[in-house]
C-alpha cells in the first residue's frame, strides 16, 4: 500500500506546475488578438472599409466587414485588419456596416501586432481571464500539493 500511496503524494503538485506551465507556456498566442501582441502596438492609416458577401447560411445572404490598413506603417502596402469582430460573419449588410463605422478611410488607427500583422486593438477578456486563472490555480495546487507531500505520515 505504501508503494502505491508514495508517488501519489506528488500527483497534486504535479498537476500544479503543468497548469503553470500549460497557462505560461501558451499565453502569448492565445485569444483574439494574441495576447502577446499587448505590447506591440503601432499607428497606422485605414485604406478602405467595406462590406463583402460571405457566401449563405440557412438560405440567408452573409456579410464580412473587411478593412484594409496601410502597413506596415509609412509604406504603399496594405493589410488586412485581423480580429475586426468576433464571429467573423454578420447575420445582414446592416450589421456588417455598422461595425465600420469607427474605421473611416483616411483616419488612423492604433492597432496591435502579431507575427508581423495588423490586429484590432482591444483584449480578449476570456482568453486573459483563462491564463491568470490556470496559473493562480495551477500555483495553489502546487504550493498546496507541495505541503500535502511533506507533511509527516503516520
Amino acid at each position: 500500500m505504501r508503494l502505491i500511496l508514495a508517488p501519489l503524494r506528488w500527483v497534486v503538485p504535479l498537476v500544479g506546475l503543468l497548469a503553470i506551465v500549460i497557462g505560461a507556456l501558451d499565453a502569448p498566442m492565445r485569444g483574439e488578438p494574441p495576447l502577446g501582441s499587448i505590447f506591440g502596438r503601432e499607428e497606422t492609416v485605414v485604406r478602405r472599409a467595406a462590406v463583402e458577401p460571405a457566401g449563405f447560411a440557412q438560405g440567408h445572404p452573409r456579410y464580412e466587414a473587411m478593412v484594409e490598413v496601410v502597413w506596415p506603417p509609412g509604406s504603399e502596402a496594405t493589410a488586412r485588419l485581423r480580429g475586426l469582430a468576433r464571429e467573423t460573419f454578420a447575420g445582414s449588410q446592416a450589421q456588417a456596416e455598422a461595425m465600420l463605422v469607427a474605421y473611416a478611410p483616411g483616419s488612423r488607427l492604433t492597432v496591435r501586432v502579431s507575427d508581423g500583422l495588423p490586429w484590432v486593438d482591444r483584449t480578449d477578456w476570456f482568453a486573459l481571464l483563462w491564463t491568470v486563472g490556470a496559473v493562480l490555480l495551477g500555483g495553489l495546487l502546487l504550493v498546496v500539493g507541495l505541503q500535502l507531500a511533506r507533511a509527516p505520515r503516520d
